[in-house]
């Protein structure tokens, strides 16, 4: 009985080391964007993360609220330190973690996403701004 115990007890250390020692860093960020299509990109500056690891990949997801379209946005990834942008793409507001990749992504750096809205929003649906909520985290 004391064998099986010290096996459990042993089994579920090792199980909550291994999930602490993956747990990535990440924040959550809500923002309502002008949906003119032009620069410049919005933030929310509440909602960042400290890049921590040594590689330069930081992943960014996003979802609409309250709106029962989808369009594509230009999403960025940037850097609060420098006030530029590490890295940008035009992505779905599906909710999945998009990786983003580049060597300006650097440790030490403090990130959150940025967004310019379609401005298809305005012209088809007669929205002026849309509301993002999202997770920004690190590899």
């Amino acid at each position: 009985m004391k064998k099986t115990i010290v096996a459990v007890l042993a089994t579920l250390m090792m199980t909550l080391m291994a999930s602490g020692a993956s747990a990535a860093n990440s924040a959550s960020f809500t923002i309502t964007v002008p949906s003119n299509g032009t620069n410049p990109l919005y933030y929310d500056e509440t909602g960042f993360i400290e890049k921590t690891g040594d590689s330069n990949v930081i992943y960014i997801g996003y979802q609409y609220v309250d709106i029962g379209v989808n369009e594509i946005n230009r999403v960025a990834a940037f850097d609060l330190d420098s006030q530029r942008v590490s890295m940008n793409k035009w992505l779905s507001a599906d909710g999945a973690l998009y990786p983003y990749t580049s060597n300006s992504i650097a440790k030490g750096h403090h990130y959150t996403a940025a967004f310019c809205a379609n401005s298809n929003y305005a012209t088809k649906y007669g929205l002026d701004t849309v509301t993002i909520t999202g997770r920004i985290r690190e590899d």
